[in-house]
């Protein structure tokens, strides 16, 4: 399984859906706010009910809503990914341009360095700070000529609500990744969510009818059932496999198109300070893309400083086996190490004297598929050995620690000899 060709081939989709996005939503300008997200809402939930019944998990819905921890996360993301992005990427294109909404809007990935270390445990590491510092840059660039240093005026209102949907979005993504594992439920209640509020919204507003043109229908159609159900889908399933910032920055590219959708369809000319901006901000991007230290796990243990753990969790969680699927639904983790072959009767003798959390061994039979994409995710090597703890993450980290214990001491012994 080459997991990294297929989240490429859905992002070649993904992307260009995400460019549409914004200029879409400029179509429907003439349209009342609250009437266009409570039928885009209500669009995206008849066809969030219909991935349910196609992929057959009615059953998994209806555990999802029993489990309250698990819902009232599904719910604190359904703010953060849906409503708070449909109302101010919508509101934000009354006072700035579709462009400039996306330059500030696909800065979310670069943001996520402020969230992965305290929500994901990741290594953040000078690459990705020089990535973040680039981000910001960019974004400057992009205000500064249309708010001005004074910060004044309706575009900054419009900037802002930009940059509070980015950070939302960056939040909402390492939620996900951590804590949600049933993607088709919680996709549903996102969207089921998203309608329940603007349904209150558009009556509380006197449900302002009005006569929605074509270009309004069509961007409630695009918006309701390709970007919130079938774009926000591939994106989620493959965020639980890959590291968070592979496939997220990904989709920073998305403004460039835009630009040329904006142009052609809207007839906003491309700005050289745009281009500019995004330039910088795909710069922050690339590096964090060559960057093999950050995103691993960041351990507690001062042993293991200098050990390149790897959450390997995502590649998991679709995985066949009930006792391991319930293991990461329970909040458990999945870290992995590579270690050189010699130490294989090392790893053996460990596996059979601890019980909890159990040392995966023997796996590439019975999940051939989920130690194919861990080794593919790691970087394997010839000649090295992949080390899995599954459980409770400190307990984890405690077995990977009593591993190297052991290797040191083996070492040592080595020497004296």
């Amino acid at each position: 399984m080459e997991i990294k060709k297929l989240a490429n081939g859905y992002l070649v989709i993904g992307v260009v859906i995400a460019a549409l996005w914004p200029v879409m939503l400029s179509l429907a300008k003439n349209v009342n706010v609250y009437e266009f997200l409570f039928f885009e809402n209500l669009v995206a939930v008849a066809g969030a009910l219909l991935l349910i019944f196609v992929v057959g998990k009615l059953k998994s819905l209806k555990e999802v809503i029993k489990d309250r921890r698990n819902l009232g996360i599904i719910l604190l993301v359904a703010a953060l990914s849906y409503i708070i992005p449909d109302f101010g990427m919508l509101y934000a294109e009354h006072f700035i341009s579709a462009s400039l909404a996306s330059i500030i809007f696909r800065a979310y990935p670069i943001l996520m360095l402020l969230f992965l270390p305290v929500i994901l445990n990741e290594r953040i590491t000078k690459f990705q700070f020089s990535a973040l510092a680039l981000g910001f840059i960019g974004l400057f660039i992009a205000i500064y000529p249309t708010a001005g240093i004074t910060l004044s005026g309706n575009a900054w209102i419009g900037i802002m609500l930009a940059l509070v949907v980015a950070l939302a979005t960056a939040a909402s993504f390492a939620i996900i990744k951590r804590y949600i594992h049933e993607t088709e439920s919680a996709l549903f209640i996102y969207n089921l969510t998203g309608f329940v509020v603007y349904s209150a919204l558009f009556v509380a507003n006197g449900m302002p009818l009005y006569q929605i043109n074509s270009s309004g229908w069509s961007a409630i159609l695009f918006t309701g059932i390709l970007y919130s159900v079938v774009s926000a889908y591939g994106l989620y399933y493959v965020l639980k496999l890959l590291k968070a910032t592979y496939i997220t920055n990904l989709f920073y590219f998305a403004p460039f198109l835009t630009f040329v959708f904006a142009d052609v369809i809207l007839g906003n000319p491309i700005s050289v300070y745009y281009l500019a901006s995004a330039g910088l901000i795909a710069s922050g991007v690339l590096i964090q893309k060559f960057d093999k230290i950050g995103g691993s796990y960041a351990s507690s243990s001062k042993s293991l400083q200098t050990v390149q753990i790897f959450d390997m969790t995502g590649a998991f969680v679709y995985s066949r086996e009930r006792d391991i699927t319930d293991l990461i639904k329970q909040g458990g983790r999945i870290l992995a190490t590579k270690v050189d072959k010699s130490h294989t009767s090392l790893i053996n003798e460990l596996s059979a004297s601890v019980k909890a959390p159990k040392i995966m061994t023997n796996l590439e039979v019975r999940l051939a598929d989920e130690m194919g994409m861990v080794c593919e995710l790691m970087g394997k090597r010839e000649g090295e050995l992949i080390l899995l703890a599954a459980g409770e993450e400190k307990e984890c980290e405690k077995v990977i620690e009593s591993f190297y214990d052991n290797i040191n001491s083996y070492d040592a012994i080595s020497s004296n000899q």
